[in-house]
């Protein structure tokens, strides 16, 4: 697995490649927690070129986005591979994360306004 960061806008963009498993999920989630305690509060988690992932990584995943909800933040995830798609679709993920092909399906926040699954995150 391997992990880029970069800012764009008000969002950080943190892009997962390779294979996101119990095996390395400890390293994702130092990431997350890392930009959680810096005040980042919108995270945008690109995933064009994740190839796998288990349910080690999906909990990640739903930690990051429990931990930004309680601070007024969110999580989109962006360019899902259909590997990893069909998890989330299987696991009902989709209703809950804000899912996006680019960041130009974005405004100029980060910020979900509740509502449908479309506008951001929903309560579980």
């Amino acid at each position: 697995m391997e992990i880029n960061r970069q800012v764009v806008g008000d969002k950080k963009v943190i892009s997962i490649a390779g294979e996101l498993d119990m095996g390395n999920v400890k390293e994702l989630k130092a990431v997350f927690d890392e930009e959680v305690a810096s005040g980042t509060r919108y995270i945008v988690i690109d995933m064009a070129t994740l190839n796998y992932i288990d349910s080690s990584g999906i909990g990640a995943f739903i930690a990051l986005m429990n931990k930004l909800r309680s601070l007024n933040g969110s999580v989109t995830l962006m360019k899902i591979q259909p590997e990893v798609m069909r998890i989330f679709q299987m696991t009902k993920l989709t209703a809950f994360f804000k899912i996006i092909n680019d960041l130009s399906e974005l405004g100029s926040s980060g910020s979900s306004s509740g509502g449908s699954a479309s506008s951001g995150i929903q309560p579980l």
